[in-house]
């Protein structure tokens, strides 16, 4: 790897996103914890979490949209960090039911508005030959800072039994860190030009949303978001998961939120792998192994009687997230002409914040009468979509599109 010859702006970048996200996952992992512990009912918090995931992904396509309009995508990603900071601050201040809903709604906001121009500005500072590395380095930094949250939630609360003012404050405080990071040492490329040992660097094209090039987003791209729509119906939020878990096998606080540092474990590795065979043009079986290793998790979730069997299901949600996170991505840009591709991912996100909270929703309020309703609706749901999508896969509609635009001459 030519980590030498990485641009200091992208480590910036990479290391702020670990603090964001260190932060992220300390105040996500506590919240329904808190929640639950106020008397707020499970159905309220899952629709608390489908509408918040809404909006964050709603938020990626406006923000990408806006940030390459007015050519300031700091301003946009410092806006992205300050509300992730401020949403622990609110919590951290006033401890209560509403304080700590409006906060994580903030920080949503907030992941929503930075996560795309910070992706936009390793791409302007990305050499292009190492490009791969790049991003790599910018997700890794990421996600090991969701292991380290996880991992620094599960002792405090292990040390100080439901002490949720102080998750908040070193929550708030390693995202104020990153938001003075942002502000003082990321700076936006002044001139897209090559640099030293990029000479065919690009720069990237503005993510526009054109309603006339809906029209030209025929039946294969449709299709898939159909099956999109139906996966995306059974992602169920984390902060339900460990309800469930806590609930089920009577665990103390400290215990359950080491789900979510199984889960990111396991999603950060299968990230890694996931990216390496999506170079290899094999995104379309990755779609289908993902869907059959979402049933299995959800089966085993579901099923389990025992902590570790538990275990074992949240294992494969992680594996699943780290397989499908960017798969279908991949397909989109395999089967989308180059002009069409800012519509046709603007609708997929659409298509899945609507799902996410339609699966929140609908989960949450399965879960008040136990979990294994809900946990049948996921599986349900994820088999049915696994049956779509190798359907898809198969058809020469599908193969030959992806034979097209796997021409340089289409991209």
């Amino acid at each position: 790897m030519d980590i030498a010859k990485v641009p200091s702006q992208i480590w910036i970048v990479g290391i702020s996103s670990m603090l964001i996200t260190l932060s992220a996952a300390m105040f996500f992992g506590v919240f329904g914890l808190f929640l639950a512990a106020i008397g707020v009912s499970t159905a309220s918090i899952g629709a608390i979490e489908g509408v918040v995931e809404g909006i964050s992904y709603v938020l990626k396509v406006v923000s990408g949209i806006v940030s390459d309009y007015i050519k300031k995508r700091k301003l946009i990603l410092s806006i992205g960090s300050f509300c992730t900071a401020l949403s622990k601050v609110i919590a951290a201040l006033f401890v209560s039911s509403n304080a700590v809903v409006i906060g994580r709604i903030i920080d949503r906001i907030g992941n929503g508005l930075q996560a795309t121009p910070r992706d936009a500005i390793v791409s302007d500072y990305a050499p292009s030959k190492i490009v791969g590395t790049c991003f790599g380095i910018r997700q890794c930094l990421g996600t090991s800072g969701s292991v380290l949250g996880a991992l620094l939630l599960s002792v405090l609360l292990g040390t100080f039994q439901n002490n949720f003012r102080l998750v908040f404050t070193i929550a708030g405080a390693f995202a104020l860190s990153a938001f003075v990071l942002v502000a003082l040492c990321v700076h936006d490329v002044k001139k897209v030009e090559p640099l030293s040992d990029a000479a065919e660097y690009e720069p990237p094209m503005a993510p526009r949303f054109l309603f006339k090039n809906v029209l030209e987003l025929d039946r294969v791209y449709w299709t898939l978001m159909i099956a999109v729509a139906i996966f995306m119906s059974c992602r169920i939020s984390e902060t339900l998961i460990i309800l469930y878990a806590k609930k089920t096998f009577s665990l103390e606080d400290s215990k359950a939120t080491r789900v979510m540092l199984v889960y990111n474990i396991f999603a950060a590795l299968a990230a890694y792998w996931t990216g390496r065979l999506g170079d290899k043009r094999e995104s379309t079986r990755l779609m289908i192994i993902g869907t059959l290793i979402t049933t299995a998790s959800i089966t085993f979730m579901g099923l389990a009687t025992i902590y570790e069997v538990f275990l074992g299901g949240v294992m494969l949600w992680g594996v699943q997230i780290g397989v499908m996170q960017n798969v279908f991505c991949s397909e989109i840009s395999h089967i989308v002409s180059k002009n069409s591709r800012g519509t046709g991912f603007g609708i997929f996100y659409l298509i899945t914040a609507t799902s996410i909270l339609i699966a929140n929703v609908v989960c949450g309020r399965l879960m008040n009468n136990g979990g294994a309703r809900a946990f049948a609706y996921c599986a349900v749901a994820s088999f049915i979509s696994f049956i779509a999508i190798l359907l898809l896969s198969r058809s020469k509609v599908w193969v030959n599109r992806r034979i097209s635009m796997s021409n340089p001459e289409n991209n």
